[in-house]
């Protein structure tokens, strides 16, 4: 009995498949793992991107009409490419500062799934681009981003970004037609 347990001890024929068999599914995990991260963060530039290509489209009009601002909407679906535009909520507003540097809403348009910001609602501007008798281009973009591996634990995650840029034709942009 003795010689037969001192045998199965210094047996390794099956060691390396054991070894494999308890390191695979952990290193399985951490390649799903790495996928999604990698797959939110390549979303979140798209959200990143998609404000930026709104107020830079918008930017260099000089006005615009509803029906512009639906167009340019819509063209959204090809920076957010290969994610589904139908998570994205955009909203495309014009903000114009007073003499104090208070910011209210101008015009505001907003995707189908999104709601226009209210014309004369009060916007706080970040510190840093606050000055009097300007107007500034807001794209707002947020996103509902959901794994396409299908196993995201924690549930949808939203992804936001907001952009303010300064109009590049006129000193703003007029839109008739916007609420």
């Amino acid at each position: 009995m003795r010689s037969k347990l001192k045998s199965f001890a210094r047996a390794r024929e099956g060691l390396a498949l054991v070894e494999f068999a308890a390191a695979f599914p952990v290193a399985a995990l951490l390649l799903v793992g790495l996928v999604q991260v990698g797959d939110a963060l390549s979303a979140s530039r798209k959200v990143s991107i998609t404000a930026e290509t709104l107020d830079r489209l918008v930017s260099l009009q000089s006005s615009v009409q509803k029906a512009d601002l639906v167009t340019i909407i819509g063209a959204s679906s090809a920076v957010m490419a290969p994610f589904p535009n139908s998570n994205a909520t955009i909203v495309i507003s014009e903000v114009t500062t007073d003499a104090k540097g208070v910011a209210t809403v101008t015009w505001s348009q907003a995707s189908a799934n999104g709601t226009p910001l209210p014309v004369g609602q009060t916007v706080v501007l970040p510190a840093g681009i606050v000055q009097p008798n300007v107007s500034l281009l807001l794209s707002q973009v947020s996103y509902s981003y959901s794994s396409y591996l299908g196993a995201n634990l924690f549930g949808p995650l939203t992804l936001r970004d907001a952009l303010y840029m300064n109009p590049r034709v006129s000193a703003s942009v007029t839109c008739s037609d916007c609420t």
